[in-house]
């Protein structure tokens, strides 16, 4: 029984949207021995577009004024972004992504206009709300993307949605979709490459100015030190050095809002980050990357909370020859929570002050290679000599705890209230 059942949660897992397949099993059961050879059951390669809805998405493109793609989902093999990439340049079509999938497209395509979450711009978020057609493609139009749920007008004002999910339940779970199309992401594009391609010169200009404004947003604004470093010239500075297959993996936190924002994304697959939010993920993913892609550098991005949750895995990285270079963020406080309390209670923080210890001493006790780092004058050299070294490595980064994103101080927030 048990191959059998290993075999339908391994399919469970894989099948339609993604996801975690739990198998409950008595204790009993796990001290047997069993020669019964494996089980296997295949994933199918999921539903193909209803050829009806691809006429009728032929139709819609071809009203449009200003439409815009929306990239998203877990599902993306090679295939799929080649198709993608084909069809948005047949069609001259802006393309962005929901939160955390800026990797889908290389940013370098002509067509990537940016991405939907925090710390997007805001231009962006305007320019998708008042698009006339949203094609929205294995995304789900949640709470990042969707900027709280705030970003369409319900009423007549709002695009026009196709959306399209492998999953069914998804299609227009949030915003009704004006045509939802249940497919596989892999299946759509291989029929959205052979449709008829549309006539791109009515949204050519809308195209070059949504490209534009995301060039423009790469670069972050500049701070004034305070004997701190600026994290975001440290990641601009990056964005020069690290080669085309560096591999980003960040953990939750308002420190991600620099990665997020102000580092471009190729191909092959750059960026791991987890969706949901949850601390703890940016030191073993990592780790992970490292020993998958041995050749590549691997940066994680973590927080001084995020290293207090799961740097101990620095031990696997040593033990098993990993390289991962680690940026800890270190404000010392958990940033994200502090911002919502000056949100709501300006002045009044609780329980998000944190006392760390010496994270440079502790990662030199797992023997990685460390250096702590006050100015952002100094990063680039911390940065050379940890990649030197052969060795997994952490760079502590001092930042200035006011500093709570790019576009929230406590400094502001506090002032904002007593106005």
């Amino acid at each position: 029984v048990l191959p059998d059942a290993l075999a339908r949660a391994f399919h469970a897992a894989a099948a339609g949207r993604p996801g975690p397949a739990v198998l409950a099993l008595p204790e009993d059961v796990l001290r047997e021995k069993s020669d019964r050879p494996d089980s296997f059951m295949a994933v199918a390669d999921g539903p193909a577009p209803d050829p009806a809805a691809m006429v009728r998405l032929e139709t819609m493109l071809r009203s449009a004024e200003r439409p815009i793609l929306m990239i998203g989902g877990s599902v993306w093999p090679d295939s799929a972004r080649a198709d993608l990439a084909g069809f948005a340049k047949t069609n001259g079509l802006p393309v962005c992504c929901s939160f955390r999938r800026q990797d889908i497209l290389d940013n370098l395509d002509p067509r990537y206009v940016g991405y939907l979450g925090l710390n997007a711009d805001p231009k962006l978020f305007r320019r998708v709300s008042e698009s006339d057609l949203l094609i929205v493609v294995g995304a789900r139009l949640d709470e990042p993307t969707t900027r709280g749920y705030t970003l369409f007008d319900e009423g007549e004002g709002g695009p026009k949605i196709v959306h399209v999910h492998p999953d069914r339940a998804v299609i227009g779970r949030v915003f009704p979709a004006e045509l939802g199309i249940e497919a596989a992401i892999p299946a759509f594009l291989k029929a959205a490459v052979a449709m008829k391609p549309a006539d791109a010169s009515r949204w050519h200009r809308h195209l070059e100015e949504a490209r534009t404004d995301f060039t423009a947003s790469l670069q972050p604004a500049a701070v004034t030190a305070d004997g701190f470093a600026d994290l975001g010239a440290i990641v601009r500075w990056l964005e020069q050095r690290l080669p085309d297959d560096a591999v980003i993996t960040l953990d939750a936190g308002n420190f991600t809002a620099w990665p997020q924002r102000y580092l471009t994304y190729r191909r092959p697959g750059r960026l791991l980050a987890p969706i949901n939010g949850a601390m703890g993920y940016g030191m073993p993913s990592a780790v992970a990357a490292s020993l998958m892609r041995p050749s590549s550098v691997v940066v994680g991005f973590i927080g001084d909370g995020g290293m207090l949750m799961n740097g101990m895995e620095l031990a696997t990285a040593i033990q098993y020859g990993a390289t991962p270079i680690i940026v800890v963020v270190n404000n010392d406080m958990y940033g994200t929570i502090r911002l919502h309390q000056e949100k709501s209670y300006p002045a009044r923080p609780i329980a998000t002050d944190l006392r760390n210890p010496d994270f440079t001493a502790m990662a030199q006790s797992f023997g990685a290679f460390a250096r702590k780092v006050f100015s952002t004058e100094d990063f680039p050299a911390a940065f050379e000599t940890a990649l030197a070294s052969g060795r997994a490595a952490v760079i502590e980064v001092i930042t200035n705890p006011d500093i709570l994103t790019p576009t929230f101080t406590i400094a502001g927030l506090q002032a904002k209230a007593r106005a």
